[in-house]
C-alpha cells in the first residue's frame, strides 16, 4: 500500500518576525518548548543525517510493501521504532520471517532511527545538521487520539537559514506553520512521510545553502 496519508491545505501563512532561535540557556537536556517526552537535539553532521535518512526511506518502503491498512503500517512502523537488539522480542509479528530477518539485518544498534519515529527521524537529523533546532516529531497516527494524525516536525530557525527552506517545504509538498507550543517555534508537515522524507532528501542535497549561512 501507498504511505497514509491525510490531506493537507498546503499554504504557508506565516507572519513577520516567526523565524527565530531559542537562547542556549533556553535548550536543556529535555530540549525546549511546551513537549513531553521529548530530548535535546542540537547539531550533528550531514553525514549521519544522510545515513540515517537512506535507511530510514529503505524501511519505509519495506513496511509500505506489507502493510495492508494504515493501522497496519503504523503497527509494523512501531516495531520497528522500537526494536531493542538487547532485549529482542517477537517484533515483526506482522510480517514474514525472510522479510522480519531482513530488517534485524538492518537495524545495527539498538535504535536504528535514534528513538524517533519513521518518516520524520531523517527530516528531525537533517535540520539539526543544518543549523535548526527540532523540538518535537511525530509520523502521524491513525487514531483520532494520535498527538498528530499526519507527519509533523515543530522546530526553531534562524531567518538566514529560512530562506532557502522555505522553497524546500513548497517543492517537497509540505507546508509551514505557526506553532501553538512555545516561543520561537514553527511546524513543517506533510500529508505522508512520503513528502516529509522527500523534503529532507532536498534539504540534505542543499546542505551547503545551510551551513554557510
Amino acid at each position: 500500500m501507498a504511505y497514509p496519508r491525510q490531506e493537507l491545505d498546503l499554504t504557508t501563512k506565516l507572519p513577520p518576525g516567526v523565524f527565530t532561535t531559542p537562547d542556549p540557556d533556553e535548550i536543556d537536556e529535555e530540549g525546549f518548548g511546551m513537549f513531553r517526552g521529548v530530548w535535546r537535539i542540537v547539531g550533528g553532521s550531514v553525514e549521519y543525517a544522510r545515513e540515517l535518512a537512506r535507511v530510514e526511506r529503505d524501511l519505509a518502503e519495506t513496511v509500505s510493501r506489507h502493510a495492508t491498512s494504515a493501522a497496519h503500517f503504523d503497527q509494523i512502523a512501531y516495531d520497528i521504532e522500537g526494536f531493542d537488539l538487547d532485549n529482542e522480542r517477537d517484533y515483526f509479528r506482522t510480517i514474514d520471517v525472510e522479510e522480519a530477518t531482513r530488517l534485524r539485518a538492518a537495524l545495527p544498534h539498538w535504535s536504528v532511527l535514534d528513538s524517533l519515529e519513521l518518516g520524520v527521524a531523517g527530516l528531525v537529523t537533517t535540520l539539526a545538521a543544518v543549523g535548526a533546532f527540532p523540538a518535537a516529531s511525530c509520523r502521524g497516527h491513525v487514531s483520532t487520539s494520535a498527538w498528530s494524525q499526519r507527519p509533523t516536525v515543530h522546530f526553531a530557525i534562524d531567518e538566514a537559514r529560512a530562506k532557502p527552506l522555505v522553497d524546500h517545504v513548497t517543492q517537497a509538498g509540505c507546508r509551514l506553520a505557526v506553532s501553538g507550543n512555545g516561543e520561537h517555534l514553527v511546524i513543517v508537515e506533510g500529508p505522508s512521510i512520503e513528502e516529509t522524507m522527500a523534503l529532507t532528501d532536498r534539504l540534505l542535497v542543499d546542505a551547503d545553502a545551510f551551513l554557510t549561512n
